[in-house]
């Protein structure tokens, strides 16, 4: 899991956009003194992916597995 979460660090929000498509869920995030975009997708045996960015590039990220 860990090699498949690292694909998408540093990634900006075009590379990510043109990967997965534009379907994703925006919002803004602020944490620490931090604020950005956060992009939020659901498809497949992943029911959530988000995807946190700072200065264009993806910062963090976290995802939940559906149990179905």
């Amino acid at each position: 899991m860990e090699n498949w979460v690292s694909q998408f660090q540093g990634r900006t929000e075009k590379q990510i956009v043109e990967e997965l498509g534009d379907g994703g869920e925006r919002s803004k995030w602020q944490s620490g003194g931090y604020e950005g975009l956060q992009l939020r997708y659901k498809f497949g045996r992943i029911s959530e992916l988000y995807l946190l960015f700072n200065n264009d590039r993806v910062v963090y990220v976290t995802f939940t597995v559906s149990a179905k």
